[in-house]
């Protein structure tokens, strides 16, 4: 009996050995896992806060944390004064790697001139009076409207005179006097100068006359126009003919 009890107590041993090895080796790996993080995480850097700090002031703190500042733009803010850091991109307190770059809106004041009113003028000089208060145009879209007698601003965002705005754009909606459409008739066979004639009663506009040889046709004859028959026109659309010479 005493060599089988021998035998049990050396298998246990075993077991508690290779159990203890086991324990030994995940606490090993959980503690190089740790370590690795803990070194990746000092190798990192919180942002600075820079909003309320002018460039320089935001430069030099970047600086003394080993992170670069990037100025991506300025616009109007009635909160903070010109030359302010209004928005900082990754926020304070955000973590990042060494030498990484900064994003930051610089503030320009407080709008000074109100929004000038555009309704009503053409689009010239809508962006005329745009310029004159320091501003630009932005999406400029269009609409045909049949009542109207000439080309003006129906629309505008911001509206006029409005004074707390954080962008120099005003975007505007033009409407356009809709004009007439036809059917482009056929001309080909036709002599020019008949051709010139309806075209000048109608109304129509002719555009580029371009003489060619053609073996077929007798001179002066219209031989090809663009648009093609049946194309749709508008009056302004011009009429580009060949004639046969």
């Amino acid at each position: 009996m005493m060599p089988k009890v021998r035998r049990r107590n050396s298998v246990l041993s075993i077991g508690k050995l290779l159990l203890l090895t086991g324990v030994l080796f995940v606490i090993f790996l959980f503690s190089t896992v740790v370590s690795m993080r803990l070194v990746v995480r000092a190798k990192e850097l919180a942002v600075p806060a820079l909003v309320g700090t002018d460039l320089e002031e935001a430069t030099r703190l970047l600086k003394t944390a080993n992170l670069r500042l990037a100025l991506t733009g300025k616009r109007h803010d009635p909160k903070m004064p010109k030359g302010a850091i209004v928005y900082q991109l990754p926020g304070a307190g955000v973590r990042i790697k060494a030498n990484r770059e900064v994003q930051v809106l610089v503030s320009l004041g407080k709008q000074q001139d109100p929004v000038p009113k555009l309704v009503g003028e053409t689009e010239r000089v809508a962006l005329h009076l745009a310029r004159q208060s320091g501003y630009k145009l932005g999406d400029i879209s269009r609409v045909s409207l049949p009542e109207l007698e000439s080309e003006q601003v129906i629309n505008q965002f911001p509206a006029p005179s409005t004074e707390e705005i954080t962008g120099l754009e005003i975007d505007i909606l033009v409407a356009r006097k809709q004009s007439k459409r036809y059917l482009m008739v056929d001309v080909a066979g036709q002599s020019l100068h008949r051709v010139l004639m309806f075209f000048e009663e109608e109304g129509f506009k002719v555009g580029k006359i371009q003489y060619i040889r053609h073996a077929k046709a007798r001179r002066g004859v219209v031989v090809r126009q663009f648009p093609e028959p049946g194309h749709a026109l508008e009056e302004d659309d011009s009429i580009h003919l060949e004639v046969a010479r």
